[in-house]
């Protein structure tokens, strides 16, 4: 569904930033073709945004919503609102991945909570491929922790657990992406939540 942030609450006008380790690496959204950007309403059902760009590491990808002001309010006459946030590290992204669902629940901040701005049944989704061939070990989040410092059970409530896990993303003591039959593979269309 569309998230409804203009002011007739019929939909919104969104760009997006992602951000790799805090730093903006792209914006939909310039001072030159912020006027060109589309107007999505509830009509269209969903918003599509394409995107080609490789990331690595800590992502964050905010969405706006273009919002008309009084020109004297700033230099353009429109403004920007957050609509909503999320995070991830590729480090956690399974290498067969395509597609990766967050629902409205799982998204950072008040936007879960704002249900009168995002109707039901709300959630993103992103196409994605994992680059296998590029791909380096240290992408593994827990193996860019200095090892002296690391308790790997500390992370796991049983020592079964610690397997599973290692198991599934690989680690220094296991071979990456073997699944046990003791544990239940990651569907990656079951919802972010079950890449953390």
């Amino acid at each position: 569904s569309v998230p409804l942030y203009n002011e007739t609450r019929t939909g919104c006008k969104p760009f997006l930033e992602i951000f790799i380790d805090g730093e903006r690496v792209y914006t939909s959204c310039s001072k030159e073709n912020m006027d060109k950007i589309r107007n999505f309403t509830i009509e269209d059902g969903m918003i599509e945004i394409p995107i080609e760009m490789s990331v690595q590491g800590n992502i964050l990808i905010v969405v706006h919503h273009i919002k008309a002001v009084p020109a004297k309010s700033t230099a353009m006459g429109m403004s920007a609102v957050k609509m909503l946030q999320f995070q991830f590290h590729t480090g956690f992204v399974p290498p067969n991945t395509s597609t990766f669902t967050i629902q409205r629940n799982e998204l950072d901040g008040s936007a879960a909570r704002r249900i009168e701005k995002f109707p039901n049944p709300f959630k993103v989704m992103l196409d994605l491929q994992v680059d296998t061939a590029t791909r380096k070990e240290i992408d593994v989040v827990w193996q860019q922790l200095p090892h002296q410092l690391t308790h790997p059970l500390a992370c796991f409530s049983t020592a079964q657990e610690q397997e599973e896990v290692l198991s599934l993303f690989g680690g220094s003591n296991s071979s990456a992406h073997i699944v046990s039959s003791k544990t239940t593979p990651i569907i990656p269309d079951q919802g972010y939540s079950q890449l953390m």
